[in-house]
């Protein structure tokens, strides 16, 4: 047999062999599952296999994999996986069988982590004609998987769900899954430590901003990094533990006196800022307890979210007449972009419980013919 058709069927064979990894041939962007690694330190085990086949393939084998990794602030900082095992495969013209190996790291966040690495297989492949060849692959690979449920202490979810969905893109039928359990080994013992940091940082960023003119932009990255925070002190509330201040959230006197002062800052000096930057930041701060029902001081918080409620409906009337202008010098797509803007405003006003200007959204929209009486 020709070297040329023997080098084609041991690639045949190989590519059989290759759907039996975790690492290979898997969508590296996948949905996150239904729940999430808490912080900590995890270690994971899983027995991955099944069969593969279409009408002119077929693969089988079965593999153990071990993985490791640390989660803090809801990302992967750190982790390793390996999966060891073997798989044979037979298609229409050869077949073989070898030892499978996947080594990568870990990354990605917690409720969606993100493997790479190296396959390889070790193995032989057997022509009719042409005897038996070896075979000795390493390729590069990766996939992701999620957890689909998770306590403090154990995890559990199936490695294989990006893996069935690949094969079943590809016209494969497949029974392959890799169901894993991983145990928390530890706590992350300098998750108080960190959020104590972290809480600093941005405590002093507030502070910075509020005592000179900050530009819209630079407030609302802020709000990114507060969210980020009391996410953080929320999953520490809930498994890890937080030092006693942090039992509330961010709701304390402390930081809602801060965070208030740049609220103050910014509606003092409105102009550079659009609506919906008011609106976000706003969102932040209610999420955060610095105003709403969840604030220390709720005569300070009642004045600020009238103030801020007032300042919008002012840029709302402003869009609306915008748009009307635009409707009148016949401008379709600059009044379009101008309804839809107020739209916007419209559904962040009922998700943050601001009626006045819920209704002066509703107004506008109604007046610009966006919606009709019954």
């Amino acid at each position: 047999m020709a070297p040329a058709k023997v080098r084609m069927l041991r690639s045949l064979v190989a590519v059989a062999l290759l759907t039996l990894s975790l690492g290979v041939g898997h969508a590296p962007a996948g949905a996150a599952g239904p729940a999430a690694f808490p912080p900590g330190i995890w270690a994971g085990t899983a027995v991955y296999g099944g069969s593969v086949s279409s009408t002119t393939l077929y693969a089988t084998g079965t593999s153990g994999v071990e993985f490791g990794l640390e989660v803090a602030n809801g990302k992967v900082v750190s982790g390793t996986i390996e999966q060891n095992g073997t798989a044979s495969a037979t298609t229409t013209a050869a077949g073989g069988s070898a030892a499978i190996r996947f080594l990568g790291s870990l990354s990605g966040a917690a409720n969606l982590v993100v493997a790479k690495g190296t396959f390889t297989m070790k193995g032989m492949v057997t022509i009719p004609g042409a005897g038996t060849v070896p075979l000795d692959v390493s390729i590069p690979g990766g996939g992701t998987f999620s957890p689909s449920r998770a306590t403090c202490r154990v995890v559990v979810g199936d490695l294989a769900t990006g893996a069935r969905a690949a094969q079943q893109a590809a016209g494969f039928s497949t029974t392959v899954d890799g169901d894993f359990v991983a145990v928390r080994k530890e706590g992350p013992v300098t998750e108080e430590t960190r959020l104590v940091d972290q809480y600093v940082q941005v405590l002093t960023r507030i502070l910075d901003l509020a005592a000179d003119r900050p530009s819209a932009q630079q407030v609302v990255d802020l709000t990114v990094d507060i969210d980020e925070l009391n996410a953080a002190i929320k999953a520490g509330i809930q498994c890890v533990g937080v030092p006693p201040a942090f039992q509330k959230g961010l709701a304390d006197p402390v930081f809602g006196k801060a965070f208030r002062s740049l609220l103050q800052r910014v509606i003092d000096e409105p102009s550079d800022y659009a609506p919906e930057d008011l609106l976000r930041i706003l969102a932040s701060a209610i999420r955060a307890g610095a105003v709403g029902a969840a604030a220390d001081d709720q005569a300070a918080s009642q004045k600020l979210l009238t103030e801020y409620e007032a300042t919008t409906i002012q840029k709302l009337n402003n869009l609306r007449n915008a748009a009307l202008g635009a409707i009148k010098a016949k401008e379709p797509a600059f009044a379009a972009d101008e309804i839809q803007r107020i739209w916007s405003i419209y559904v962040q006003a009922q998700q943050l419980g601001l009626s006045t200007l819920e209704k002066a959204a509703f107004d506008a929209l109604e007046k610009l013919g966006e919606i009709k009486e019954v």
